[in-house]
């Protein structure tokens, strides 16, 4: 069984996103976590703070491009689970579910419709971003002068007026649709709309904020499906539609790149890692790190820190 202390599940999210009738896309920045954002309208004219979801597995029907300045930890998209540091900039495609799990961050984001009945489809120029809409369905994240050009222009896009704001976008879409396909890494495996209707949406994002939260416990499906209030049969199909993974993939997933992140940060051994990530076996760890990245985790340390030998590493400080 798991501990007792165990954080409260929150509820899942379809999430709704308030549009003004004055405006064809939403921005909204936080400063402190995604639990608070402050959405922007006219020129840099804040909203009262309002509840963010992405610090829960949500989707919409926005496209939406999010722009981390600060922060660090663990970002989910479709079937994808990697860590990540901030500066980054995502974009995510209309119902491809996501949430990033970290405790303080800052940034920007844009959310937009691009469907048939949106204000943007009227453009005829809006035809050849087709292949674009395609490929957001899987997530993308961008690299090099194309991440650094898409900085730019979305760090003026919270002061700009309107007007600005939609030609800004415009622009970025543009930079994207044209840019180098090595400057634009694919997420997700699969493209994972999802829809408001699912009967089982509130259950789903009960075990994916459940695994989030204890994957360093030794958690078992069965403590899972108390969470989520499922049966072992209904969970096992619609958890792995949800979200691309099934139970054991999405907990290793967890795990290994918690695992990662310890040894790149030069305060643990592979061992220390293994173990304080959950697992419990390092032979799996090492044949499982191996897998997913093509070299074991004691050459990732060593390519690292070549210096320092993994018995010379310090300990985790308790």
């Amino acid at each position: 069984m798991i501990r007792k202390n165990s954080l409260p599940l929150q509820k899942p999210k379809f999430e709704e996103v308030q549009e003004t009738q004055s405006e064809s896309i939403r921005i909204f920045r936080w400063d402190k976590n995604l639990d608070e954002v402050y959405p922007i309208v006219g020129h840099n004219q804040k909203n009262a703070t309002s509840t963010g979801m992405g610090s829960q597995w949500h989707y919409h029907p926005q496209v939406e491009l999010t722009y981390f300045l600060a922060g660090e930890g663990v970002r989910f998209i479709g079937d994808s689970i990697s860590h990540f540091k901030a500066p980054e900039i995502v974009l995510i495609g209309s119902q491809l579910p996501h949430y990033w799990k970290l405790e303080s961050s800052s940034g920007l984001s844009i959310q937009f419709r691009n469907s048939a009945d949106s204000p943007l489809a009227g453009l005829p120029e809006f035809n050849l971003l087709a292949p674009l809409w395609k490929r957001s369905l899987h997530g993308l994240l961008f690299q090099g002068t194309l991440k650094d050009r898409l900085s730019h222009i979305l760090r003026h896009a919270a002061t700009s007026s309107p007007i600005s704001r939609l030609a800004m976008l415009l622009e970025i879409l543009d930079a994207i649709n044209e840019g180098q396909p090595e400057e634009q890494e694919t997420l997700s495996k699969r493209s994972m709309p999802q829809h408001q209707s699912s009967t089982y949406q509130r259950s789903i994002q009960k075990a994916v904020q459940f695994i989030s939260t204890h994957f360093k416990d030794n958690i078992t499906i069965g403590d899972t499906l108390n969470a989520c209030g499922l049966t072992r049969a209904t969970f096992s199909r619609h958890f792995n539609r949800a979200v691309g993974h099934s139970f054991s993939s999405f907990l290793v997933s967890l795990r290994i790149e918690n695992a990662r992140r310890l040894i790149a940060s030069g305060q643990y051994s592979v061992t220390s890692a293994a173990f304080e990530s959950g697992f419990n076996n390092l032979s799996y760890f090492n044949r499982v790190f191996k897998k997913r990245w093509n070299y074991t985790p004691t050459d990732f340390k060593k390519n690292l820190f070549p210096q320092t030998s993994d018995a010379a590493s310090k300990s985790p400080k308790s």
